[in-house]
């Protein structure tokens, strides 16, 4: 059997072949298609609505087409309702006229209508050149001015001479905000001006319409707590020399606690309080009746701030009030939520002045003044008066009836009076002090850098003879702004001297008795005062104590402080604030009294007299660091829904 073979003639005629059937499938494939979408472009339309949203036009298509319809709800329902009408229209047609200005576009794939949005095309924007400068009210041009376009990111600072440019697109209802620290926030619609000119104004608002708290400024009308506020003019009006004195003037709760045992010593800080006085603690005062302490441990003395930080109250004691630019005190509660516990006496909170930008001042401020005592409303008897008021009270009565009964030196007190010897002993170690005070101030600098500097002298005289103060201070102070960052530096060096002597105290003269010798028969000073009979002790003449011996009671301290604060506004609300200090004082002491003083007795054979050296060095840093967030949020309260009345 013979078999058929195949030859490569047959095979190619067989491949081309196939490819030929290939051909014309696809060529068929491809008519059909064409013919399908020509049908669906060729079937005709006739809709009309009222009112109508993108999904409901859509599905009116879907029924006299047969076409399903690809989209995003997300792109759709975002379109508002329209009034839609068209006749006899192919799909193209109607889809074009339907979407037309809602930036939506389509295709039409395999009897699917493909709804989608229309991909951005590369467009030429427009943009604006904003370029100006800005000044304040003085007419000074200011650099680190914050300038944005409200409600975005974009921005810029102005320069060192206050000029600014920024480059922005080119849109309707531009507004510019300008602002700057110590300045009222200010914004500017932009009209395409080829050059702004921006005025800021200083943000000062008026004592009485603002409460300092040491943290904030807050409004008066928003503070809810029970304050005093003094501004400068007020303080300098009632006095140019003591701050304590000053205060109490303008706040009936602000006392000055008088102690008539160290009269009118100038080295004696007085004890103030504000809410009243507690019977709890110890007081230095009265562990040492000659103490001229800080009365550091009373328990109603209320807390200083000095420019945000807290300061002894000997500091205010020694202050010049013409560097004050207002004081507050805070009297309850509210000053407590603020600082805490420790200002549960109150708050005396002090700002001084800050230097003026695009000023150079040289300022001098001289005080002289005369202190004189005033004893007028002692009403004491004369020697005679007081003898006989003794007499008839019993004072000399001997107790044995034998006895002659005016004994216990009567006669020699008598005697005293008889020879005209009436002394008064309130005015002797008294006198009229003369005081002065000198202060020099020079500050300048611009809107972004501010400095001054601080020297003073003040040399107070006591009432009391032999005592003074002398207080010697000198400061340098720097103001760094820029946008919305604030930070500020003093440095301030203090030196103190107090000088006094022992036996100075007006207690030393008030318990002397008008029929005792003053001088002897030569007119000087006795050593000590005449002992009578029936009196126990010697007496000491306190005048004769400070004019002839050599004895002296001196103090004094250096101080040196660093004053550091930041204050950063993040946003309108949002603040932080920073504050660090350090303070280092050397203080010292020295007490003398004479060996040869009348208080010592020759009899004792002790070694006599005394001598006291103290020192002590001390160290304090102090610092916070706080955030705070202030907003006002209004609420508007929904109206009541309808009552319905009950069913009959």
């Amino acid at each position: 059997m013979r078999k058929k073979r195949t030859s490569l003639r047959e095979w190619t005629g067989k491949l081309c072949q196939i490819v030929r059937i290939m051909k014309i499938t696809l060529l068929l494939v491809f008519l059909s298609l064409a013919q399908l979408q020509a049908s669906v472009s060729a079937q005709l339309v006739s809709v009309e609505f009222k009112n109508a949203s993108l999904q409901e036009i859509f599905e009116q298509v879907k029924r006299q087409t047969g076409v399903s319809f690809m989209f995003s709800n997300d792109d759709v329902r975002s379109f508002e309702r329209r009034d839609f009408k068209v006749e006899s229209a192919d799909v193209n047609t109607v889809m074009e006229r339907c979407l037309a200005g809602t930036g939506l576009t389509f295709e039409i794939v395999d009897n699917v209508v493909i709804v989608k949005k229309m991909e951005l095309q590369a467009q030429t924007v427009e943009r604006a050149v904003v370029k100006g400068y800005v000044k304040n009210n003085k007419g000074e041009l200011l650099p680190g001015v914050t300038i944005a376009i409200k409600g975005t990111t974009l921005g810029t600072v102005s320069d060192a001479d206050g000029h600014f440019k920024l480059e922005i697109p080119k849109r309707k209802d531009i507004i510019l905000v300008f602002t700057f620290v110590g300045m009222k926030k200010k914004e500017i619609p932009f009209k395409n001006e080829k050059e702004l000119q921006v005025v800021m104004e200083d943000e000062s608002m008026k004592m009485d319409e603002v409460v300092v708290t040491g943290y904030a400024n807050i409004d008066k009308k928003s503070f809810t707590g029970a304050s005093v506020t003094i501004d400068r003019e007020e303080l300098l009006k009632v006095s140019k020399s003591n701050v304590l004195m000053a205060i109490q003037s303008f706040d009936p709760s602000f006392r000055i606690q008088k102690n008539n045992e160290w009269g009118s010593d100038p080295n004696t800080v007085p004890e103030v309080y504000i809410r009243g006085r507690s019977g709890m603690g110890v007081r230095e005062l009265d562990k040492d009746g000659l103490s001229k302490s800080q009365l550091e441990n009373n328990p109603n003395l209320p807390t200083f701030i000095l420019d945000g930080f807290e300061v002894s109250v000997e500091k205010i004691y020694d202050m010049d009030p013409n560097r004050i630019e207002s004081i507050t005190t805070l009297k309850d509660a509210a000053a407590t939520a603020m600082y805490g516990s420790r200002v549960a006496n109150g708050v005396i909170v002090i700002e001084r002045r800050a230097p003026e930008a695009g000023k150079f001042r040289v300022q001098y401020s001289g005080v002289l003044s005369a202190e004189l005592p005033d004893l007028s409303s002692y009403n004491l008897v004369n020697a005679r008066e007081k003898l006989e008021t003794e007499r008839l009270a019993g004072l000399y009565d001997s107790n044995t009836p034998e006895i002659d009964p005016y004994t216990n030196g009567y006669y020699q007190r008598l005697n005293n009076v008889l020879t005209g010897v009436d002394t008064y002993w309130l005015s002797q170690g008294l006198r009229t002090a003369l005081n002065h005070k000198h202060s020099v101030f020079i500050d300048g600098g611009e809107n972004d850098v501010r400095w001054g500097v601080e020297l003073g002298f003040r040399g107070t005289e006591g009432v009391m003879k032999h005592s003074s103060r002398k207080n010697a201070n000198a400061a340098f102070y720097v103001d760094y702004r820029i946008g919305g960052l604030q930070i500020k530096n003093k440095v301030t060096y203090t030196y103190n001297k107090s000088t006094d002597v022992p036996f100075n105290s007006f207690s030393d003269y008030s318990h002397l008795l008008p029929y005792m010798r003053l001088y002897d028969e030569n007119g000087d000073y006795v050593r000590r005062l005449e002992k009578f009979d029936g009196a126990s002790g010697t007496q000491v003449n306190p005048l004769y104590e400070i004019n002839f011996y050599n004895s002296f009671d001196h103090s004094g301290y250096d101080e040196v402080t660093d004053d550091l604060s930041l204050n950063w506004r993040i946003t309108d609300g949002l603040r932080l604030r920073g504050q660090f200090s350090v303070l280092m004082r050397n203080s010292t002491g020295d007490l003398y009294k004479d060996p040869a003083s009348a208080s010592y007795s020759a009899s004792t054979g002790n070694i006599n007299g005394e001598k006291t050296e103290s020192t002590q060095k001390r160290t304090v840093i102090d610092g916070s660091l706080s955030l705070m967030y202030n907003n006002t949020f209004k609420y508007t309260e929904s109206p009541a829904a309808p009552t319905i009345p009950p069913a009959w």
